[in-house]
């Protein structure tokens, strides 16, 4: 399902339009659970969800399945269960890189452990604590940004030449010349 079809779902079940919040609310409990890798079908959490809301909850997951399996479709917080058994079948790439995670869910390292035992080497590279604060500037007009980026791109590659860079833009496409511009002039 993609993220509106699911959104859609929850909402059908938990009485429409009025109820958007309580959905809202379901939908983020469905997902925890499957990422922390919590069967809500066990009779263990069937006993601690016997009242209330979360008895509620637990009816409204159970015709979410039951609606899912009717679909023959899936919600985006099932898929790491389902692909970890067949990771073998999948094809497993051989190098895995993460790059600023600050934590794992027990679904992402059930993935990573699978892939793993097909033959993925994997790196983790921690999110950096940073000893020097961001720094923030504001300019007036786009090309005074992109000339302040390139300057600030050639004194990164003159400090370390093999230094790798990235210039976030949003609308690139609108200014792809004048940066281009500015960074060949730079650089």
């Amino acid at each position: 399902l993609s993220s509106a079809q699911e959104t859609q779902l929850w909402q059908q079940i938990a009485g429409g339009d009025r109820w958007r919040n309580a959905a809202k609310l379901a939908a983020t409990a469905w997902r925890l659970a499957h990422d922390s890798q919590i069967d809500l079908r066990s009779p263990a959490v069937r006993r601690r969800f016997s009242s209330g809301e979360e008895k509620e909850f637990l009816q409204w997951s159970d015709e979410f399945t039951r609606r899912c399996r009717e679909l023959e479709v899936i919600s985006d917080a099932e898929v790491p269960g389902l692909l970890q058994p067949q990771m073998g079948h999948a094809g497993a790439p051989r190098e895995l890189l993460s790059v600023g995670f600050d934590a794992f869910t027990p679904a992402q390292l059930g993935t990573l452990k699978a892939m793993h035992d097909c033959g993925t080497d994997w790196c983790d590279i921690p999110q950096s604590t940073g000893s020097t604060p961001p720094k923030v500037f504001a300019f007036e007009e786009s090309e005074d940004e992109f000339r302040a980026a390139a300057q600030w791109a050639r004194e990164c590659l003159q400090r370390d030449r093999h230094a790798s860079l990235g210039i976030i833009v949003p609308r690139l496409a609108q200014h792809r010349v004048a940066l281009e511009r500015e960074l060949a002039g730079a650089l």
